[in-house]
């Protein structure tokens, strides 16, 4: 006696085969889609963590500084316990503190001023204009160097009477 065993004929495989293929097809463009969201999703939030840091260290720097000086290769802030300079080489933002941060960008321009003059290297000033071209973006930033009474007693000690 023959014993028959139950199987597919080939247009039920043909028609699993390509039911397949559309659920595989269909998967890999979601797929596909998701990691492009991602990316962009990715290089948006590093783009603004970024300049969120700098501009948290700039406002920081400015706020807790005693002067602000223009120096050859960018800027330093002054305190009474320590110095933190910026440095713009090329387009790269870097920031020495003992530890080293750094903001690249296709451009930065930056302007050091004091009563809205632009200053010579060495000579005080009371604010700092940058200009970034970052990842296609134009970016305006602004610091303005409020002086409190332990600033100028600061200036003083330091630099001289600076209105004789």
């Amino acid at each position: 006696m023959k014993k028959r065993l139950a199987a597919f004929t080939i247009p039920e495989l043909m028609v699993v085969m390509l039911l397949s293929t559309v659920v595989i097809s269909a998967m890999y463009v979601l797929l596909q889609f998701s990691f492009a969201n991602y990316f962009r999703y990715y290089t948006a939030t590093e783009k603004l963590n970024r300049i969120a840091r700098m501009n948290y260290l700039l406002t920081k720097d400015i706020n807790t500084s005693a002067v602000l000086q223009k120096t050859a290769m960018g800027f330093t802030f002054t305190a009474l316990n320590k110095v933190v300079t910026y440095t713009v080489v090329d387009s790269t933002l870097v920031r020495a503190d003992g530890i080293t941060d750094t903001l690249y960008a296709s451009s930065i321009q930056y302007e050091v001023l004091m009563d809205e003059i632009p200053v010579m290297q060495a000579e005080l000033a009371d604010r700092i204009q940058l200009k970034l071209l970052y990842n296609g973006e134009e970016l305006f930033m602004q610091y303005d160097k409020n002086m409190d009474a332990k600033s100028f007693l600061f200036i003083e000690e330091r630099y001289g009477n600076r209105n004789k």
